[in-house]
């Protein structure tokens, strides 16, 4: 997404140079998050921010301030327009041109993050108040990517409390959440099991918390070394590299641009505090000749423009 709108890239191939608008008119017009099917790729799940209702629209509409109708009911058809409060999750087959679900949530905010587990059996939605978790019809169901229009369950913040980072464990028995002052696991176990679908015992325990570690002003997280550690910041000059399972701390480094005397141009104030905005695992990076191979790296980049290489292992 570019300044709220999807664009489909294509990466390599032939292209007339215009590749990067392909499909945008089928597309929704503003959107916050978006995650593909992995069962069909022309099947996309987008997160649509949506402004508050007006009291003349909800009238024009027929409908209190509730959640968003539904593709096909008589308020959706009647009006063509939404009157929720909250942001939906449109799930789109742009191959097809057609919209196949507008799906209600709690999301009172912009939806951050929409992902589909890896079989396509489960969608999570996250966004600074709320996590929902979703599942999708049965295997055999017509549409792939579809999603029930109840979640199996739904995770609203405290007051006061904001979800800043989620992610997704590779293996999708958990899920990584970050506030302003703590990082949590929470989770996801049983989730995308088959043989457990109806299983009243895992649908209560998802989004369970599992681990917490409180006093962390998280700005970027990782998961890294195939789901066996994590790396966040802490505060703009402390990356911290955890055991994912119980977040015990390993390793420490310090980051030099917390030290730095000098502005690294002249527009930028010395006094800006300097915050890390991305952490990426690069395990396949050879600098010199195998010397790195057994140990990950990865990189870390500061709010002010620097990008650094770090070995954690």
């Amino acid at each position: 997404a570019v300044r709220g709108q999807a664009l489909l890239v294509k990466l390599g191939g032939q292209s007339s140079g215009s590749h990067e608008h392909m499909y945008t008119d089928r597309f929704p017009d503003r959107v916050s998050s978006m995650a593909m099917c992995p069962q069909d790729n022309n099947i996309i799940a987008f997160g649509v921010p949506l402004p508050r209702a007006t009291p003349h629209l909800l009238a024009a509409a027929g409908a209190e301030p509730t959640y968003t109708a539904a593709v096909g009911s008589p308020d959706f058809a009647s009006t063509g327009l939404s009157v929720s409060r909250s942001s939906t999750i449109e799930v789109i087959n742009f191959a097809q041109s057609s919209k196949l679900q507008v799906l209600r949530t709690k999301h009172k905010e912009d939806i951050l993050k929409v992902d589909y587990s890896p079989e396509s059996s489960c969608l999570v939605s996250v966004s600074a108040d709320c996590v929902q978790l979703w599942r999708t019809g049965e295997p055999s169901a017509p549409v792939t990517g579809v999603v029930e229009t109840e979640p199996l369950t739904t995770l609203e913040l405290p007051l006061g409390v904001r979800v800043r980072i989620a992610k997704v464990h590779p293996d999708w028995k958990s899920i990584l959440v970050a506030t302003g002052e703590a990082i949590e696991v929470r989770s996801l176990n049983g989730a995308v099991d088959p043989s457990r679908r109806s299983d009243a015992a895992t649908i209560s325990a998802l989004l369970s918390l599992l681990w917490r570690r409180e006093n962390m002003q998280v700005t970027a997280a990782a998961i890294i070394e195939h789901g066996t550690k994590l790396a966040v910041s802490d505060r703009g000059d402390r990356l911290l590299i955890l055991n994912y399972n119980g977040l015990e701390p390993v390793k420490t480094f310090d980051l030099p641009w917390g030290y730095l005397q000098q502005p690294p141009s002249p527009t930028i104030s010395a006094r800006r505090v300097c915050t890390v905005t991305a952490i990426s695992e690069c395990p396949d990076v050879n600098l010199h000749q195998g010397d790195w191979r057994d140990g990950g790296l990865i990189t870390v980049a500061s709010s002010r423009g620097e990008v650094m290489l770090l070995k954690v292992a």
